[in-house]
């Protein structure tokens, strides 16, 4: 068979579907914002699920629309200065993912391929040296703290200062991992992005994060239905409430059924806003306070107790009403 005929065939399988699940990325469309939208820095997971932003500096981050017909028809997420005094010398932002061991356990040893598109509001900031890094981080470690090791080793390629493309560009990387590997992140990072008053509306928007296996960066992985999406983010962020029973007068048993299962024993909160529940045949009552008691072993559901400073009638049928539970189980 003729490489030409090879290559035709491998784009008949790509067009057909057969070429699915190869990004190890999760969200890399940023369609999946279960938090809200317009969050600051400052979180670790604070708007785009299963992107962290590290412990740097504050800045603005939401999602905006992809218009460029060279992309996919998915959303970009665009990193902006909210505030130039919240910035100094040396300052570093970082979006970065890391990839669950989990999946990481085939790759010691093998080439994997980072690829994204990228656009600035400039070519130019002011004040930065070294410019944007892209890096594909190794960790020696499962499930490593991101930013505070900083990866066993750590592969930048940069974008120097007054080359930055103001129009969609695609980029990518390749490495060939290390035989200790046990963990895989990517991450953008820009140097003094924010440390003057020139840079205050500067920005970059990125879309279609793809890292895969193989020398070779293949057409991003299009479509995956936002259901798709969501579920696999579940496994990490879900929201919920639930239904159970009043313990006492101050007190209430809320067993959630997680629509995901989760990827570890997750963390309980309270979403935003107000919270109550519902009382069989009463008034409903405001919650001051939730813990997480008690979780199944296959992580597939949750009892939360609730409490108020009173208005409870003990056991009967209560739900929740208003915002919902947020059930935090992130690397």
């Amino acid at each position: 068979m003729s490489k030409a005929r090879e290559l035709a065939n491998l784009g008949n399988a790509y067009s057909d579907g057969a070429l699915s699940n190869r990004n190890l990325v999760i969200n890399g469309s940023f369609i999946v914002s279960q938090r809200g939208s317009g969050r600051v820095f400052g979180q670790w997971y604070p708007l785009l699920d299963r992107w962290s932003t590290g412990q740097y500096q504050q800045a603005g981050h939401q999602q905006v629309s992809v218009s460029d017909p060279s992309v996919p028809t998915i959303k970009a997420v665009r990193v902006t200065s909210s505030s130039t005094s919240e910035a100094g010398s040396g300052t570093r932002m970082a979006l970065g993912q890391m990839v669950e061991s989990k999946n990481c356990d085939f790759l010691a040893g093998k080439q994997v391929t980072l690829s994204f598109w990228i656009r600035f509001s400039s070519n130019t900031v002011s004040g930065t040296s070294s410019g944007f890094a892209y890096q594909i981080n190794e960790y020696d470690t499962v499930d490593p703290s991101f930013y505070s090791t900083g990866g066993t080793r750590e592969n930048n390629t940069y974008i120097s200062n007054g080359s930055y493309p103001t129009s969609w560009t695609k980029c990518t990387k390749t490495i060939t991992c290390g035989s200790t590997m046990k963990n895989l992140g990517v991450r953008f990072l820009f140097a003094d992005l924010f440390n003057t008053t020139n840079n205050s509306d500067a920005w970059y928007e990125v879309t279609a994060v793809q890292l895969e296996v193989g020398d070779t960066a293949t057409p991003f992985e299009h479509p995956r239905s936002y259901s798709d999406e969501l579920t696999r983010c579940e496994r990490y962020y879900q929201l919920s409430g639930g239904v159970g029973r009043t313990n006492s007068t101050t007190g209430c048993d809320i067993y959630s059924i997680f629509k995901t299962p989760m990827r570890a024993t997750p963390s309980a909160s309270i979403n935003d806003g107000s919270f109550s529940v519902a009382q069989l045949g009463r008034a409903q009552v405001n919650i001051n306070s939730i813990s997480l008691t008690y979780m199944q072993t296959n992580l597939s559901c949750g009892c939360v107790v609730v409490t108020s400073d009173t208005g409870m009638t003990p056991n009967i049928f209560a739900v929740t009403y208003g915002t919902a539970f947020a059930f935090d189980a992130e690397l």
